[in-house]
């Protein structure tokens, strides 16, 4: 089991996520050190003994400019998953590009037509491209006019179809609440597929025994913040405590 700590930027901060209310976001407090520096974080992560981080750039999701600068401070101490709000092939090109992100990962949330995935699947090595199926409360969020109200089920096997040999599944409206991440069902489904998907679950994720759930359910990683910042999840040497 992974675990992959989470950083959230706005700002060039890195903030704490609560149930997706991103205009209302405020620097994070951590048990890990007196910061907010993007630096200062990835580093106390890497003291923990974890290797790579899910980074979402909030800015660069909303259509601002991006926090590029925190990338490569981010990216002196671990290994960055990000998310940029990527839209088109050509972005998510640049950002492989970049020696600085060593996987992308496309949020539905911020994608118009399935087959700009397609494509990018296609095109690109695939193993370094994430899908993650953006959810609130249970509901699919996207501008994919067929899948706004398909089930999350059903558009993780289209994704699996088509290529994708990593998905996140992450239902914002769990963010930062330590309400566990609600998507058992859709966890255990889709790690039933033949191709044996790598599934990352987050949001949510309050204590040892939710990453034990998450493991039982399929998963092979999980995302946490929240929990690690406020030391009801201890890491040591990668492993949760």
């Amino acid at each position: 089991m992974r675990i992959i700590p989470v950083i959230d930027l706005k700002q060039g901060q890195v903030v704490h996520a609560i149930a997706g209310k991103r205009s209302s976001y405020q620097p994070v407090q951590s048990v890990l050190c007196d910061s907010s520096r993007p630096a200062d974080i990835a580093g106390a992560f890497a003291n923990l003994g974890l290797t790579d981080c899910y980074v979402a750039d909030l800015d660069a999701i909303e259509g601002h400019e991006a926090n590029v600068d925190s990338y490569r401070a981010i990216g002196q101490h671990l290994r960055i998953w990000l998310d940029a709000g990527v839209r088109t092939v050509w972005q998510a090109k640049s950002l492989l590009a970049d020696s600085n992100i060593d996987r992308v990962i496309l949020g539905l949330e911020s994608m118009s037509q399935k087959e700009t995935i397609q494509q990018i699947l296609t095109d690109t090595d695939s193993a370094k491209v994430i899908v993650s199926i953006d959810m609130k409360d249970g509901q699919l969020m996207t501008d994919i006019a067929e899948w706004k109200a398909g089930s999350p089920i059903h558009v993780g096997q289209e994704l699996v179809r088509w290529g994708a040999r990593a998905l996140i599944l992450l239902d914002l409206a769990r963010v930062g609440l330590a309400q566990g991440p609600g998507t058992e069902e859709l966890c255990r489904a889709l790690a039933e597929l033949s191709e044996s998907p790598e599934i990352i679950c987050g949001g949510g994720i309050a204590t040892v025994a939710d990453i034990q759930a998450a493991m039982e359910n399929g998963a092979d990683g999980v995302l946490i913040a929240t929990a690690i910042h406020t030391g009801k999840i201890r890491v040591n040497g990668g492993v949760p405590r």
